[in-house]
This record gives C-alpha cells, structure tokens and sequence, in this order.
C-alpha cells in the first residue's frame, strides 16, 4: 500500500499539531503558510484510503470527446465523495506545467462534480526535484487558492517522503503593523429616518456583505457597526459603520527586514513595495464595499471616506483631540472580522485552551464572534496600537492612564444623572474598555510569574441592561494600589512612581473630561502632571550614564522625539537644561509615548518570571521553529530563539556579541534567550530535545 511507504509523516504532524498548539497572541505568516502546507497534506493522505482506479495517462478525463486532457493517474472515494489526481514529475524540465495540469484537471472534475468542494478534490504530486519554480506554484496553490495537494519527493533510492514545500521568504512578522491597517467610514443618509432600528439592521446586513465579499477575495481585516450617542441631539443618524483592512505593503519596511533580508533591497519588486510601505503610497481598491454599497443605495444615499490608520483611533494621545476621537460618539455593537484575522479568530474560539489564555475575562460564556468586546482583544492583541516593552515604563503608564480613564467615567456616570451625559459615558466607557483588556491580561500573566501571595483585586468589567457600569471605583482604587504595594512591591521604586503618577494624574491628558464635565478644575493635577513629567526626564537623563549604551540612545530619543539639538557628546548636564525648553503641550502628548519610552532606555524592564525555567515548548513548535531556524541558516542568516517575560517564544536575529560566543551551531542545536533566571537576559546553547525536556544544565552565558 502507497501509505506504508511514505516517511516523513511525524515532522508533518507535528508542524500541523502546531496550529492548535500556538501561542493565542500571535498571527504568524511564517507560520500559517507552513501550518496550511501541513494541514493539506495530512486531509489528503485521510483520503488515500479506500481508493477505485478509474482511469491513467492512457485516457482522457475530459467530459467533452473534443477535448484531451490525460491525468498520471485518477481515483475515486464514493465514501469520502473524494476525486484523487496523480501527478508524477519525471524530469525537472516537466515542473513547470505541473501548475497548468493540477488547474486543469480541477477544472475537469468540477464540470464532472459543479458543486464539489474544495475539499472533495485532491491532488497528489510525486517528483525527484522541487525547483524554486515548482515550490513557489505549490505553495501559491495551498496556502492562497485553497487547493489540497500532498507532495512527495522520491530520492534515488526510491524512498518516498512527504514534503512540505517552502518557499515563504521568512519576514520575522509577529504582530500586524496597526499604522498599516487602513480604516474607511461609512456616510449613511437614510431616505426614512422615522425608524432607527431599521438602519441598524441595514447596516448590519452591509457588515455581511462586507465580510463575505471580503473573504471571497482574500481581504483581511474587520468592521464594526457603532451606535452614535449623539442621535437626536447632534446626529440624524442613529449608527454607523467603519471598515479597517490591512494594508499589504506595510510588511517589507515594518516587519524586521532589516534582519531577516539583510537590510539590502533584493529585487525592484522589493525596492518598489518597501518604498510604498514607507511612504503609505499603496492604496488598495475595496472591491469588498461594492455589495453593501448597492445594498444601502436602495435606502439612502452612501458615502465611503478613508478615515485614518487603526493605529490612529486606537494610539492613547488621541485623547488629546477628542473632536476627532470615535470614544465620544461611537459604542460598538457588533464586530466582524474576515481574512486572515477571522480565520484566526474562529481557530482561537475552537482551541479551548489558546481560548483559555487569550479571553480569560470573558470566564465560562460562550463567546459569539461578532461580540465587540471579543473582537476588539484579538484584534488589539495581534495589531496592537504601540508595541512596548513588557513590564517597562512605557507598560506601566499606559496601565495606569488607562485605568485612570475607565476610573473617571465610572465616577462620573455614578455622580451625574443628565441622560445627554451619560448617554456620552456610555461610549466612553466601551472604549476604556477596550483599551485595557489587553493590558489586564497582561497582568494576569505578570501576577502569575511573580508569585504573589495576595491575590489582585478582581474588576468586573461590563454594562448592565440599563447601561450602567458594572464596574466599581473603590475596586479600581485598590487594584492600582495593590500593583504598587505586591507586584512591583520593592523590585524597583522607579517603576512604582510611573504607575502612580499616570494614575493619578490622568484626568490632566484627557481633554475630553471636558466634554462630560464643563466646570471641572484640573489646576491641581495639571500642575502635578508638569512636576512628573519633569522629575521622570531628569531621572532618565541620571541614569542612562551608568547604562552601557543607554546615554547615546536617550540623546538620539530626545532629538527625534521632541526636537532637541543634542547628541551623545551633550553632557547630561546639559541636557537636563534642553528638556526645560519642550513645550508643555508637547510633554503631554508624549505623556504615554516618549516620556516612559525614555525611562525604558535607561532602566531595563522588570522581569517577574526571575528563578523560573522557561515555558515548555509544545512538540508543534519545535517542529516549526526547527524548520525555520534552519532555512535562515541555509540562508546565511544567524538566528535564535527567544522566550519573553510573558511566556511568549519566537525566532529573532542574534546580536553580534551572541554570535560571537555561539559560532555555527550543529543542526540539533540552537540559541536560546530567556529571561527567566536569576541572572537576567540569559544567551544559552541547547539542542531541540533539551529545549523540550527542559533540561536546565546547560551551557550558558550572561
């Protein structure tokens, strides 16, 4: 039987297994091209079983006489409802129309079968040889067009393996660059105003549309249908709709070219893409829009304008200028995702365990996945607004302003009974929502690696039926003071400032506060928000001498991020006297940015997983990571492993100070950085079955 003789199968597996297995934070393109490689081969060899011949190279499979079209071999599974094509490949010279003939012959059995799905037709490709042209047609065909083919490869001994073809050229991605997911926004005038519930549904029945149309062209990315609050006060229009898709050139120039392609521009394909990418010159067409668009002209008069980058509406200084800010006006109501972003999202909802990590606020409910909550953390966690340093500076004022927000709305819906205003909070309130589920997450995760013996005060977080908050001040109050006193605890004063003082100066940064309550003072915050500021830079600018490398790197912050004229030969001194001349509005609109981002340059970032051995890595990963650690060495890259403070993993560069002290390791070997001994930042060689086994007496160097 062909199944007996087939090896190879276990790497399959276990790159397969890998899907289920992953990490919940992370949509990985390196990896979902494999994982579809994986998943094809193994739904085709399920089907190798049981096969009737039908016909051979001899006959023709055409249905019209006229035609001739000779597949190597074709089989049927009556039980399965499966067509199975043979397509053997003799010579290298042949691989070339090995795509024309797989197409072909689809097309010929879907004339035989009309409505066959894609998983009813299996192809099967035998060859001595995979070109670079054979390997890129293959994977085109599974990983983007959905075809289920296996390929094997025959060596000169006749010994035949199942094959996963590669020809993804790694780009290091890990998170959705959010400044490269565009966002468009719907103008709905209806012809009949009379009935707002109406134009809510419509717009929900074009969110779809959206979806579906988006899905059969192989768009990524999401919508979402939003109540607006300011109906019948400011606003004719009861909801609205805005659509976010990414943007595919933002990649080459985002997601770490610069170490995973040497930083050289390869081809003019390349040098033109990352060129757009840069520029934000890449302006695709929305095909997906069309539908919905002759949808609601039937009703209304429809208008679509690009409405700014995800990054935009989700970055925390957009509560600088509220005027333009969706928090305001717009509280979501129902989500949708499509692309690559809902393939993930529904995988995440049938993988009890990734779901367990990545929506554990949400309890024991069943998640519907066009929940706007729901949707919002995935796609906060896979495209967040800013990627900061865990547990740095930067994470903890973003922490603290965020709980500041949600802290002031709740107190502000509790103490004022005008419907108008509340109706506002109501908005406001979904969107601090939002914004901190990602973060609380994140610090379960720190609560959990630092060992706390008091556990944290529990936020139930939610509206009841009325629209009131769940939520509670008092529990809100006792949560930052429980992070001060038992999370950071005595590990680092500094970062127990930082998580204060955005705490309780928050209100000064909110410009909307305004909006809810006209006659509030802010002299005393605001003042003390000046002091902070102030005393944070100064501390920075202290520190960063005795930091190897720090003091050149806070200079070059300094000048980018607020215009200074300074360089690594300004004394600190002096510098200390530059930062006096930054405007005060400037300050505050770097408040959560490049405020903290300067303390996480002179100070390292806490590490609450000190004395723990590193996560166990699942047997898919290892799979995974192998292959690819493997290619970029075949590539003349020098990669690693690394294994974050949150308990993520993933492949990166090596430093050259790593490179140095681990030269060409063998290929049952690899580097590995970690974060979880006592020593801090830790390079360390081990072999695969050690990284699974965990075995700790291994070499290492701090």
């Amino acid at each position: 039987m062909l199944l007996d003789r087939i090896d190879g199968w276990n790497e399959v597996e276990h790159v397969a297994l890998d899907r289920h297995q992953g990490e919940d934070r992370l949509l990985i393109l390196d990896n979902l091209v494999l994982h579809r490689a994986a998943d094809a081969a193994l739904l085709v060899r399920d089907r190798l079983v049981g096969l009737i011949p039908v016909s051979s190279s001899g006959s023709s499979i055409s249905l019209n006489r006229s035609e001739k079209l000779f597949a190597d071999l074709l089989y049927e599974s009556p039980d399965t409802g499966t067509i199975v094509v043979f397509e053997i490949k003799r010579a290298r010279a042949t691989a070339r129309e090995t795509v024309t003939e797989l197409l072909a012959y689809e097309q010929e059995v879907r004339n035989h079968l009309p409505f066959a799905a894609r998983t009813d037709i299996c192809f099967v490709v035998v060859s001595t040889d995979y070109s670079p042209l054979l390997d890129h047609s293959l994977v085109s065909l599974i990983a983007w067009h959905g075809l289920k083919v296996l390929c094997l490869h025959v060596d000169e001994t006749q010994r035949i393996t199942a094959r996963l073809p590669s020809a993804w050229s790694s780009l290091g991605q890990d998170l959705i660059p959010s400044q490269h997911i565009d966002t468009t926004s719907l103008t709905f005038t209806p012809h009949d105003f009379s009935n707002p519930v109406q134009i809510g549904v419509l717009l929900n029945s074009a969110l779809d549309m959206i979806a579906r149309e988006a899905d059969r062209s192989g768009i990524t990315g999401f919508g979402f249908v939003f109540e607006d609050v300011r109906f019948m006060y400011e606003n004719l229009r009861p909801c609205g709709l805005i659509v976010a898709r990414v943007n595919p050139a933002g990649f080459l120039s985002e997601a770490k070219v610069e170490h995973y392609l040497d930083g050289g521009e390869r081809s003019p394909l390349h040098r033109r893409i990352a060129e757009h990418g840069r520029t934000g010159s890449w302006r695709p067409a929305s095909p997906e829009l069309d539908s919905a668009t002759r949808f609601l002209s039937r009703y209304g008069t429809v208008e679509w304008c690009s409405s700014g980058t995800w990054q935009e509406k989700r970055l925390d200084v957009r509560h600088r200028t509220p005027d333009v800010s969706m928090d305001h006006y717009a509280r979501p109501v129902v989500f949708n995702t499509w692309g690559l972003i809902g393939d993930y999202t529904r995988e995440l909802l049938i993988c009890p365990d990734r779901m367990a990590t990545a929506a554990k606020e949400f309890g024991d409910q069943v998640v519907e996945t066009r929940n706007p909550e729901f949707g919002f953390k995935v796609v906060d966690t896979i495209a967040p607004d800013a990627k900061v340093p865990a547990y740095g500076a930067q994470w903890f004022t973003r922490l603290g302003f965020r709980l500041a927000r949600l802290w002031t709305y709740v107190t502000a819906y509790q103490l004022n009974k005008d419907f108008l205003t509340r109706d506002r909070l109501r908005s406001l309130l979904a969107w601090a929502r939002a914004d901190l589920c990602v973060p609380l997450t994140e610090l379960g995760i720190a609560t959990s690696l630092a060992d706390v013996r008091e556990p944290p005060p529990a936020i139930i977080t939610g509206a009841a039926g009325d629209g009131r908050p769940l939520e509670d001040p008092d529990t809100i109050g006792l949560l930052v003071r429980w992070v001060i006193d038992h999370l950071i605890g005595d590990r680092s004063n500094r970062h127990g400032v930082v998580f204060e003082a955005a705490f309780h100066t928050g209100q000064a940064f909110d410009e909307g506060i305004f909006g809810i309550e006209l006659g509030i003072d802010l002299e005393d915050i605001v003042a003390r928000a000046v002091t902070n500021v102030y005393t944070l830079l100064d501390l920075a600018i202290a520190q960063a001498p005795r930091r190897n490398g720090a003091y050149p790197a806070l200079t070059a912050h300094f000048a980018a991020s607020f215009g200074l004229d300074c360089t690594s030969d300004t004394t600190p001194t002096e510098l200390a006297a530059l930062i006096w001349k930054i405007p005060i509005e400037t300050l505050f609109d770097e408040y959560v940015r490049a405020v903290p981002a300067a303390l996480d340059i002179a100070f390292p970032a806490l590490h609450f997983g000190a004395g723990h051995a590193p996560p166990t890595l699942p047997s898919g990963a290892v799979a995974v990571l192998r292959r690819r650690i493997l290619e970029h060495r075949a590539a003349g890259r020098d990669p690693g492993i690394y294994f974050d403070p949150g308990g993520g993993y993933g492949i990166d560069m090596l430093d050259e100070h790593a490179k140095t002290m681990f030269r060409r390791p063998a290929d049952d070997e690899v580097v590995v950085r970690d974060r979880y001994t006592t020593r801090g930042e830790v390079h360390r060689l081990t072999t695969w079955t050690r990284l699974t086994d965990h075995d700790t007496n291994q070499s290492g160097q701090q």
